[in-house]
C-alpha cells in the first residue's frame, strides 16, 4: 500500500505541476493580452492620424474655394494686372501648405519673365547663383512647352505650373512644399491648375 506521505509528496508534486502550468497559461494570456492591446493602440494610433490627414484635406479644399471667390472678385477688380497677380499669388500661398511661392509674369514686347511675388513660409538667406539659374531655366521651359514641371529635391519638391490666359502663357507660378507635404500638395495640383488658369483670365 502506498503510505499516506507518499501520497501527499505525490499530490504536492503534481500541485506544483498544476501551479506550474497555470503560471505559463497566465503568462502567455497576459501576453496575448498585452500583444492584442497593442495592436488596437497601432489602430486607434493610424485612424487618428488618417482624421487628421481628412480634416487637413478637407480645410485646404475650403480655402481653396475661397481663393476661387477671390479671383471672381478679381475679374470685376480694375487694378493692375501686377496688383492682381500679388493678391492672386498670396490668397494661393495662404491656401496651401507651401514653404515659398513665386508668381512670374510676362512683360515687355521682350516677353521677360519678371518676378511678381516672391513669398517665403520662414525667411532664408537669398538664393544662390545656381538656385536663381536653375528657376531662370525652368520657368523659361515652362513658358515655352506650356508643360508643368516637378523637380524633385532632398529636401523639398518644387513645382512649376504655366500660367495660361487665351491660350496664351502669360507666366509661371513655381511653389516648393517641403517632402512631408508633398503627396497632399501634389494631389490638389487638379484643383490648382483650373483654378490658376482662371486667376490667369483675372489679370
Amino acid at each position: 500500500m502506498v503510505s499516506s506521505a507518499t501520497q501527499t509528496a505525490q499530490h504536492a508534486v503534481q500541485l506544483k505541476t498544476l501551479m506550474s502550468e497555470l503560471q505559463t497559461v497566465t503568462r502567455e494570456v497576459e501576453a496575448s493580452e498585452e500583444s492584442r492591446v497593442d495592436e488596437l493602440k497601432d489602430q486607434l494610433k493610424q485612424i487618428r492620424k488618417e482624421l487628421t490627414t481628412a480634416n487637413e484635406q478637407v480645410r485646404e479644399k475650403e480655402k481653396l474655394l475661397d481663393v476661387y471667390k477671390e479671383v471672381g472678385n478679381l475679374m470685376w477688380s480694375v487694378d493692375e494686372s501686377v496688383d492682381k497677380a500679388k493678391r492672386f499669388a498670396q490668397r494661393l500661398f495662404d491656401a496651401m501648405p507651401f514653404h515659398r511661392l513665386i508668381f512670374l509674369l510676362i512683360e515687355g514686347e521682350k516677353r521677360e519673365l519678371k518676378i511678381i511675388q516672391d513669398i517665403k513660409r520662414v525667411k532664408s538667406q537669398p538664393d544662390s547663383r545656381r538656385v536663381r539659374f536653375e528657376i531662370e531655366r525652368v520657368t523659361e521651359e515652362v513658358v515655352r512647352t506650356g508643360k508643368s514641371k516637378v523637380i524633385e529635391r532632398s529636401e523639398s519638391t518644387v513645382v512649376f505650373l504655366p500660367v495660361e490666359a487665351n491660350d496664351v502663357i502669360i507666366g509661371v507660378v513655381m511653389f516648393a512644399v517641403r517632402q512631408w507635404d508633398r503627396t497632399r500638395v501634389l494631389n490638389h495640383i487638379k484643383l490648382l491648375e483650373p483654378l490658376i488658369k482662371m486667376g490667369a483670365r483675372a489679370l
